[in-house]
């Protein structure tokens, strides 16, 4: 913080700069396949008993290679730390496991401060202060993916800027102009290098972070002019104060199309004869196991 006289008893100055650093983690959980469910599914049938099946091939379909390419970007089971997550527990093994890291989550902040004033005279007097701020977060938040540092930032900048205008044409006569504008963007932008489109339904997190880049503009504009005019016991004041907002908000959700994995009409998919003793709710796991390997262009299966 600095500040002082530029002109003596006509132009004085004000500055200040505040940075702001925080270096830390964020906890971060995704859900990875399991590595028998990479090919195939391990269900517990109506007796117990533990049992194997090669979905893939119980269906007659091999695995779909963009699938195979994407399951490469995925860790394998021996990341699997916790069981919070995912369909398996510490005494059975089915095919989802929760992988807990630690991901960066750090902010950067700068703020700037300058003001002037500027005596003309005993009837013009001037001043101005312009603010100037960068905040720049981490956003683990907005990330799916297996990233230790997040892709998804915010990249902020307001630019403020508030004058003024006092002037005295008579003793009993004042006037105040001030104007000013505050610029505030909201930006969310990412690193990640989209395909043509995005997959959803997935029993795992896509290793492609799927937040797509949004944000806006928030512009705020202020003028005002006010007066005090004094006449013998009286004090009028009058003027008239104006304010415009204007807000310019994008998205890329729209260009991206969205294809969802699963099991789709006119497809019934595997059926218990084929997987004996299995359960309901494990049949329902082999069959979006069976759409998640071999479907990765169509939101069905055949």
């Amino acid at each position: 913080m600095i500040g002082g006289p530029i002109l003596k008893n006509k132009l004085f100055f004000y500055s200040n700069y505040e940075a702001f650093r925080l270096r830390q983690q964020a906890s971060a959980t995704r859900i990875i396949l399991t590595s028998d469910a990479r090919q195939g599914i391990p269900y517990r049938d109506t007796s117990g008993v533990i049992r194997k099946a090669n979905v893939l091939q119980l269906a007659g379909q091999t695995p779909d290679p963009t699938i195979q390419q994407i399951l490469q970007q995925v860790p394998g089971q021996e990341k699997i730390n916790n069981y919070t997550s995912g369909d398996s527990r510490q005494d059975f093994i089915r095919n989802t496991g929760g992988y807990t890291f630690l991901a960066r989550s750090n902010r950067t902040r700068d703020n700037i401060i300058g003001k002037l004033d500027y005596v003309l005279s005993t009837k013009h007097v001037f001043s101005g202060t312009y603010v100037w701020n960068r905040d720049i977060p981490d956003r683990p938040d907005s990330e799916n993916d297996y990233s230790v540092v997040p892709k998804v930032q915010n990249l902020d900048r307001t630019d403020l800027l508030s004058a003024a205008w006092r002037w005295n044409p008579a003793p009993a006569l004042t006037n105040e102009l001030r104007g000013g504008f505050n610029l505030a963007p909201a930006i969310f932008e990412t690193s990640e290098k989209f395909g043509p489109y995005l997959l959803s339904g997935l029993l795992f997190n896509n290793p492609a972070n799927t937040y797509l880049p949004e944000g806006r503009y928030t512009n705020t504009y202020n003028a005002a002019d006010n007066a005090s005019w004094v006449r013998g016991r009286h004090n009028f004041q009058f003027g008239f104060q104006m304010q415009k907002i204007t807000v310019d908000s994008y998205d890329r959700f729209g260009p991206l199309p969205v294809y969802s994995l699963g099991i789709g009409t006119g497809n019934t998919g595997l059926t218990a004869a084929q997987l004996p003793g299995i359960s309901a709710a494990d049949l329902s796991g082999a069959n979006n196991l069976l759409a998640n390997l071999n479907c990765a262009h169509s939101w069905r299966c055949g």
